[in-house]
């Protein structure tokens, strides 16, 4: 019997070829993200059964807050090809969709990075996200890490020749 990529007895998984799909996570929580939506593009030999939920920062946060019960995956479109799967992906997820407040994207689909463009309210909460870590890595509380670089970030700019006319 052939091995899996798993090293397991059983189908051969490198004679199927790997397809690209969309896909789309809705957050069934009620009263707080009921509704929301995710769109993201991924992988797999066998795309409807693949257990992959998506790993966008906002979309991990509010899993792990509500659990994994309260959101749904539907797979939107099955690709050959990976361009396929970015155009759609980046159709969908474009400068409106993450400009709205009622998704979990925060960056254009069919590119990694930026999440300038994201509303206002999403931009918040990525910056707690990772003031909280940053917090933990110093062993304080969130709102102690936020005071301390609050507090030098304003000695900075008073001592920098751009804030030093503030006081004048």
């Amino acid at each position: 019997m052939p091995l899996n990529t798993l090293g397991e007895v059983g189908i051969d998984m490198k004679s199927k070829p790997t397809k690209h799909y969309v896909y789309k996570i809705t957050c069934n929580y009620p009263n707080k993200c009921f509704g929301f939506i995710y769109f993201g593009r991924s992988q797999s030999m066998t795309p409807k059964d693949n257990p992959y939920m998506g790993s966008g920062t906002l979309l991990k946060y509010y899993q792990k807050r509500f659990g994994m019960e309260y959101f749904s995956k539907e797979v939107i479109r099955i690709f050959a090809k990976i361009e396929d799967a970015i155009h759609l992906e980046s159709k969908i997820v474009n400068e409106r969709f993450i400009g709205r407040a009622d998704n979990f994207n925060v960056g254009l689909g069919g590119v990694r990075g930026s999440t300038v463009q994201a509303h206002p309210i999403k931009q918040r909460i990525l910056q707690y996200l990772v003031d909280q870590v940053e917090a933990k890595k110093r062993k304080q509380k969130t709102w102690e890490y936020r005071r301390d670089m609050e507090i030098a970030m304003t000695d900075l700019y008073l001592n920098n020749v751009i804030g030093a006319d503030i006081w004048d």
